[in-house]
């Protein structure tokens, strides 16, 4: 059920956002939702096989930004690197499986530097910056709400594989392993920091919050 609920909660949140608060806010938010909130999620589109909702979350970004800003720069740099890829699946790599994830991974990869780069060169705005500060709050309170919750024994989103026989005792929150944690928190402790030193203190607030919470 989740599988089916999750995107179609993605796109209804994308377009009230779009309404509310704009294009590079939406993107933004999505994008954080779908690669810190929800990153082992599977979703199935169209009856394909499951595909992360980390993934699908990205094409929305990029979807987005292209109908946001149609002249965004495309990223020539990563053309040669894909011809490569593409070539080598075709006719140099033995094993169609593992080198077409790899593929799909670095592709995904690409989509991630687009998305960055499109909210990266929108011009700041507070109504961006307090969006951010509190998603960021929600993202890491949620996150050590779940790790607390499985320090103390309780199986939310527990990682069923056999690595998670030796991570028994870590907390992974809805990562998967506490690697995965440990660079979400990374990454969006580095966004909040310089949000906390923000004029706006409502803003400032939120992301000295955000950063406590990462320390749990």
């Amino acid at each position: 059920m989740t599988e089916v609920l999750l995107p179609i909660l993605i796109v209804v949140a994308t377009l009230i956002g779009l309404r509310v608060a704009g294009a590079t806010t939406t993107v933004a938010l999505v994008a954080l939702v779908g690669l810190a909130l929800f990153p082992r999620s599977q979703v199935y589109l169209f009856g394909f096989d499951p595909v992360p909702l980390s993934t699908v979350s990205l094409f929305i970004c990029v979807i987005i930004a292209i109908f946001a800003k149609p002249r965004l720069p495309i990223p020539v740099v990563f053309i040669p690197l894909v011809a490569y890829l593409i070539l080598m699946v075709t006719t140099g790599w033995t094993n169609p499986h593992v080198s077409g994830d790899a593929l799909t991974l670095i592709l995904v990869a690409i989509l991630a530097w687009f998305v960055g780069t499109f909210v990266g060169r929108a011009e700041t705005a507070p109504q961006l910056e307090r969006w951010l500060a509190f998603a960021i709050l929600a993202i890491l309170g949620f996150q050590a709400l779940i790790a607390l919750g499985q320090s103390f024994g309780l199986s939310w989103f527990a990682a069923v594989s056999e690595a998670s026989i030796l991570e028994s005792g870590r907390s992974a929150g809805t990562a998967g392993h506490p690697g995965n944690l440990g660079k979400i928190v990374i990454c969006l402790t580095a966004i909040a920091l310089p949000l906390s030193t923000s004029t706006d203190k409502v803003v400032a607030r939120a992301a000295t919050f955000a950063m406590l919470a990462g320390l749990l």
